[in-house]
């Protein structure tokens, strides 16, 4: 079955994950379930990606078609708090449209949204 036809983010986010592991050089975590919905006591980011000398720390968003991705604030902390956590960490937000690449693009500060 293709990403296409399957539901959810999953899918993608567990291709991105093979993806980074698969360049060579990196230990790669997924986080395994969603972090909503109170089923987690701490906020677990969608990928952990560890290379030498660096960790990125990140939130990954699939859309089939092509609009604007909101994140909201809090996430944003969490992820930047995690990364803070991780001894310097960068936290990104990997954006994939149907059809495109991923595009890696830095968290700096509060969530807002990206086009």
């Amino acid at each position: 079955m293709s990403l296409a036809k399957r539901k959810g983010g999953s899918a993608h986010e567990r291709a991105l994950a093979n993806k980074l592991w698969s360049m060579g050089g990196l230990a790669v975590l997924r986080g395994g379930c969603s972090s909503g919905g109170g089923v987690r006591k701490r906020f677990v980011p969608d990928i952990v990606a560890i290379g030498p000398g660096f960790v990125l720390v990140i939130e990954a968003k699939y859309r089939s078609e092509r609009s604007s991705i909101r994140i909201e604030g809090e996430k944003v902390e969490k992820l930047l708090e995690f990364a803070h956590r991780a001894r310097g960490g960068d936290a990104y937000v990997a954006v994939k449209y149907k059809g495109d690449d991923w595009r890696f693009l830095p968290i700096t500060d509060r969530g807002g949204t990206l086009s």
